[in-house]
């Protein structure tokens, strides 16, 4: 399903369109939309679908404050100031500027509705010049982004921290004032027109992946019409979210107390693989379990000791931890099996290591082990939605 610009001479409209499975656009219409952008922030939308000239186009709810989601989702993940006008946009090849360009499009899963609400997570903004050039944001990957920065700023004492701070403080409040607000003065700090999340990230020391600023892309026109299943966007969404916030030096030292707590021990597979002094790295990282979180992100109770293999597979979802009754327990999940044989996926490595995992591998202070909380909510995210 897609939130689409429509251009008619004017400034065009937003109407929603397509489907996602069995669910319509039409089935939509006339109820608050609100727009997960994280499995924990949710923006409230203010704003519906109602059926105009026979067509869903969006309305907010007070126009003297409100933002269509365009704007509110821009000033979210840090972006450069759009415009809804795409014939005024720029026709440079470099238009992610400020009012150089348009999101001509924001391609959304339906997540679930009630009689008078719908929740979409949006999961790509599609923007484009006047030439009808395209760039692609995935807001997954945004989001680790700006998740990444969040983190790095909560220790940092410098004017960009403060005002990261506030960025953070406001999306998570849901206002849309104090999102716009908090976006355009950290914009004016670094006096920038353009995306200025890398320098951002830069000036606080964060080490970002700037593959996921903004892709050149073709805007697919079959994007509207979506057969995939609401549980398996959800996962496959959670698996992007999971990789979350890591490589901050915040998330540098994170990685180092949880590997001392473990004493460079792999909890999956038992092996210790410390680093030598021959050696550039060790062969565990400390990973997070909760990384976009609300909760502290960096504290040991959120992390667990991994091999670099073991890592990836349960950032990917092929290895699944959970606690039960009096310890934790490996497994595969069911799904991965199934699609493993026929993707020649090798799962042998992983299948010794199916079953409880020995206590010995944890840290001896209980209060540094994996909380079964966060490895409860991570398993509902990746696995349990319905």
């Amino acid at each position: 399903m897609r939130i689409a610009l429509r251009t008619s001479g004017g400034r065009g409209e937003y109407e929603l369109a397509g489907r996602q499975a069995g669910t319509r656009a039409s089935d939509l219409l006339d109820k608050d939309l609100e727009f997960q952008i994280t499995p924990s922030i949710v923006l409230p939308g203010h704003q519906a679908a109602h059926r105009v000239q026979g067509k869903p186009r969006i309305r907010l709810e007070d126009r003297s404050k409100d933002l269509h989601a365009y704007r509110l989702l821009a000033a979210a993940l840090m972006l450069p100031k759009p415009k809804r006008e795409l014939k005024s946009a720029s026709t440079s090849d470099d238009f992610i500027r400020d009012n150089q360009y348009a999101v001509a499009g924001i391609d959304v899963d339906v997540v679930g509705r009630t009689g008078s609400s719908a929740l979409l997570r949006p999961t790509m903004l599609w923007l484009e010049n006047a030439s009808r050039l395209a760039r692609a944001v995935g807001v997954a990957e945004r989001m680790a982004l700006v998740q990444t920065i969040w983190a790095e700023a909560r220790e940092g004492a410098s004017d960009i921290a403060s005002l990261v701070r506030a960025h953070e403080a406001a999306v998570l409040s849901g206002g849309h004032s104090d999102i716009i607000r908090a976006s355009e003065g950290l914009r004016r700090a670094m006096a920038a027109d353009s995306d200025a999340v890398e320098a951002v990230a830069q000036a606080l020391g964060a080490e970002i992946d700037t593959t996921a600023v903004a892709a050149a892309a073709a805007i697919p026109s079959g994007g509207e019409e979506d057969e995939t299943d609401p549980a398996d966007a959800a996962r496959r969404v959670a698996a992007e979210w999971h990789k979350g916030v890591r490589r901050s030096s915040s998330g540098r030292a994170f990685s180092e107390r949880v590997r001392t707590a473990y004493q460079d021990r792999c909890a999956v597979s038992g092996a210790r693989l410390p680093r030598l002094p021959s050696t550039a790295s060790p062969g565990v990282e400390g990973a997070h379990i909760l990384p976009w979180s609300l909760f502290d992100l960096n504290s040991l109770k959120n992390g667990i000791c991994l091999n670099k293999l073991c890592h990836w597979a349960f950032d990917a979802g092929v290895l699944r931890v959970d606690y039960e009754g009096n310890g934790y327990v490996v497994s595969i999940p069911g799904q991965v099996g199934v699609e493993a044989g026929p993707n020649n996926m090798d799962l042998a490595y992983f299948e010794l290591f199916i079953g409880p995992i020995p206590e010995d591998r944890f840290p001896p202070n209980p209060a540094h082990r994996p909380s079964p909380a966060y490895l409860q909510e991570l398993n509902t995210l990746m696995y349990d939605t319905a």
